[in-house]
């Protein structure tokens, strides 16, 4: 009995720090409530910042990039784009190297709106 309300514990202890914490929504934030079931949901809804992509990438290395910048795995791009993930990750790696990054994160930036990312070299 005493591991369940140790767990209840840290649940609300976490619950009281979250409840402090100042949070600014993203630019065209909405939400959506509703109920299935008896259960409540919210869905929470902002725009994605357009992705900035040079000119030297291909066709599949454009698609590729917007893949992987919304997020989405290299098996799941793969099966996105019917092709092998071996595939999507020698195309990823050829994006880090056009944009001078070594990962999602980096990648991520190198594309945001409004961001210069380095020409091919």
């Amino acid at each position: 009995m005493a591991a369940p309300k140790q767990e209840i514990a840290l649940e609300l202890s976490v619950s009281r720090a979250l409840s402090r914490m100042v949070f600014l929504p993203p630019p065209g934030l909405q939400a959506r409530r509703f109920a299935i079931e008896g259960d409540e949901y919210v869905l929470l809804e902002f725009p994605w910042p357009n992705t900035r992509l040079p000119d030297s990438f291909s066709p599949a290395e454009r698609d590729v990039a917007r893949r992987a910048n919304e997020g989405k795995s290299i098996p799941e791009i793969a099966h996105d784009r019917q092709t092998s993930p071996h595939t999507v990750a020698n195309q990823l790696r050829a994006i880090y190297a056009k944009l001078g990054v070594t990962n999602r994160a980096e990648l991520v930036r190198a594309c945001r709106a409004g961001s210069r990312a380095p020409r091919a070299r």
